[in-house]
């Protein structure tokens, strides 16, 4: 009777020591997130921010530490009770909002409505840039004519220094412009984008159709930016679906603004709306997760001109001296269409 006593309280003692080193380890965690949640989204100034993350790490980092030295427990955890409710709290009333300090170029969200045969675009950016973030604003309204539309092109920009890649469909009609439709992160103006501070409610979504000598002189020109255009062979019935999800998602965004966030948020890429459209289905392949990856899935699904590898289709895709050197007049786009 005496072992069968020990061996329950043996027994006890490490379960009781395992569900406080787990309870530990998700207090380091919150600690974490919530100062990470803190810095980004406080609403404070950008001074009083750190302190605030600061003094929120250090009351769950001692809550942790007193579950594993079972000292101080009654006095430091009800005070990480009370905080981890209060955050919480806080952070599910955040909203996306529909006013920003934003860089104007993402000022104005894009709205695509088709009404029969005619497509319907609110905001279409046709900015003259002077520098990398200055220009002479202009933006205007157009009308295509849906049963018009003849090709889909997949245009990628890379940054040079690394960042996150942003992807461009452009939508050539027989008659006017091509449009080119993206999905963009709203920051704050003057701040770089970071796929960290993505994770924290830090950005918005937003559909930006610009002229393509707005978008891509811009981004290879002032910028330094890499351009590549994939070709995709849609037939005229896929195009069409396609610029009816990138329609839809834009009403959506008009009407309901939605936060990005790095590791879900898949609304913000190509592939999203090539699956609502009904033209994919990527399944587990991670590089779908991955922002700027679309051209290389893509490819893996035989949705841009076939090469012996991707690395050749990249090659071949590589327009960056084109987009630099051409002419700024209607001419423009056919000429980023000839190699």
């Amino acid at each position: 009777m005496g072992d069968l006593r020990a061996t329950i309280e043996s027994l006890g003692r490490r379960g009781g020591a395992v569900l406080r080193g787990l309870g530990a380890a998700a207090l380091f965690l919150f600690a974490a997130w919530a100062e990470l949640a803190l810095l980004f989204k406080a609403p404070l100034g950008a001074a009083a921010r750190p302190w605030l993350a600061a003094l929120a790490a250090a009351v769950f980092l001692a809550a942790a530490a007193a579950l594993l030295l079972r000292r101080f427990e009654r006095l430091v955890l009800p005070v990480a009770l009370v905080m981890i409710l209060v955050l919480l709290g806080w952070w599910s009333t955040l909203t996306p909002s529909v006013l920003g300090q934003w860089p104007a170029e993402v000022m104005r969200n894009t709205a695509v409505a088709i009404k029969g045969d005619d497509v319907e675009v609110r905001n279409v950016r046709t900015f003259r840039w002077n520098g990398p973030a200055t220009a002479d604003e202009r933006w205007e309204d157009r009308i295509y004519t849906f049963s018009d539309l003849k090709s889909v092109d997949l245009f990628v920009s890379e940054p040079k220094n690394g960042g996150i890649p942003q992807s461009f469909v452009s939508f050539v009609f027989g008659a006017g412009p091509p449009l080119a439709l993206s999905l963009e992160l709203r920051g704050d103006r003057g701040e770089s984008i970071s796929a960290l501070a993505g994770l924290f409610r830090k950005y918005t979504v937003a559909m930006i159709a610009a002229d393509e000598t707005d978008a891509f002189r811009m981004r290879t020109s002032l910028r330094g930016e890499r351009l590549f255009r994939y070709r995709l062979p849609l037939k005229t019935e896929a195009a069409a679906k396609l610029l009816t999800a990138y329609a839809a998602r834009s009403q959506d965004l008009h009407n309901r603004p939605e936060f990005f966030n790095t590791l879900w948020n898949q609304g913000a890429s190509v592939l999203a709306l090539m699956r609502a459209a009904g033209l994919v289905s990527t399944g587990t392949d991670y590089r779908a997760l991955i922002p700027g990856r679309d051209a290389e899935v893509l490819y893996g699904l035989d949705l841009i001109e076939k090469a012996k590898s991707f690395d050749e289709a990249r090659h071949r895709a590589d327009i960056t001296d084109i987009a630099r050197n051409a002419a700024l007049d209607s001419s423009y786009s056919t000429v980023l269409r000839q190699k």
